[in-house]
């Protein structure tokens, strides 16, 4: 497999029940290896704010923590939709790697609008942290994964948190996710590939529908969803986790230019380490290059080596 990395600067090292009420903590855990909770609640404002918790097979806790955001352009996807949801094969990897996996829902957008989702993304955090005990989750040592709108979540819960340390993550893997959408439809022109469907600032697009506004004509609607603008209005010095970020050549869904601004965004403000890009030329919207073992096993070995080892800045 042929890969175009940028800031590559990390090493790879390749190393039931439903139980929870919402808002409550515990001083101790009864949890087991391998054990899994499912559909746990997060919130009490939609039945969507739910969560599942797997376990590693071996080993004992506190376990570093990799939350799993599905994707479906915000409009559609689950974290139980076979399309959508961690594959079996990357949630055992992450489990053999020592990883507790959490899986989680959040309100799509023909329930409610943007910011709902932030909102949703950063109860997600709190719930893990208050609960970390139970669950035998380390709160130090939290990572977002995500592709496509799950790569956008996941990316947004690395920035838009970072000022609180109650919501603070510690790394962020990004698979296509977008990031400008004022910018989506010159993006996936520069990139050559045909579109797979119309055009994202029309008014009813799934962009648009997220948002609540057509994005091409709502251009102060659409920064408020804009990563890059959430980048730029963070302080210098702030506290960002390090960021893996991978987009396919083939995509016809999301150009790959939308990544390269978000990798350019990160790393102007927090320097050239910050933030890893890796272009896939065989890569599609969640095929082609996206499906090789290797490509799993990168983004295994940067939560290895970014969430189960100290970070110095932190």
């Amino acid at each position: 497999m042929k890969q175009i990395v940028v800031g590559f600067s990390f090493m790879l090292l390749l190393t039931c029940m439903n139980y929870a009420v919402y808002g409550s903590s515990a001083s101790s855990t009864d949890s087991i290896p391998g054990q899994s909770w499912l559909n746990i609640p997060y919130a009490n404002t939609s039945p969507a704010q739910k969560l599942d918790i797997h376990l590693p097979a071996v080993g004992e806790g506190p376990f570093p923590v990799v939350i799993w955001i599905h994707g479906g352009g915000f409009i559609g996807g689950s974290k139980d939709d076979p399309q959508t949801a961690l594959n079996q094969r990357s949630r055992t990897a992450l489990k053999n790697a020592g990883f507790a996996v959490v899986e989680i829902n959040y309100r799509l957008s023909l329930e409610a609008k943007w910011p709902a989702q932030l909102e949703d993304i950063r109860n997600v955090v709190l719930f893990l942290r208050k609960n970390a005990t139970r669950y035998s989750l380390n709160p130090d040592k939290i990572g977002a994964w995500g592709s496509s709108a799950g790569g956008y979540l996941a990316a947004m819960m690395g920035i838009a948190l970072v000022n609180d340390v109650k919501t603070r993550i510690q790394a962020v893997a990004d698979w296509f996710g977008p990031t400008d959408f004022f910018n989506m439809d010159a993006d996936l022109s520069l990139s050559g590939v045909p579109p797979k469907r119309g055009p994202a600032g029309d008014a009813n697009s799934v962009l648009s529908i997220f948002i609540g506004a057509e994005v091409n004509t709502h251009k102060a609607r659409s920064d408020s969803a804009n990563l890059i603008y959430k980048v730029n209005a963070l302080d210098n010095n702030a506290l960002i986790p390090p960021f893996l970020i991978m987009h396919g050549g083939k995509d016809s869904s999301i150009g790959a230019n939308q990544s390269v601004r978000l990798h350019n965004a990160i790393t102007t403000k927090f320097g050239p380490v910050i933030s890893t890009y890796i272009f896939l030329p065989g890569g599609s919207h969640s095929g082609g290059d996206f499906n090789l073992p290797a490509t799993e096993e990168t983004v295994i070995n940067f939560f290895i080596s970014k969430l189960k080892y100290p970070v110095l800045w932190e």
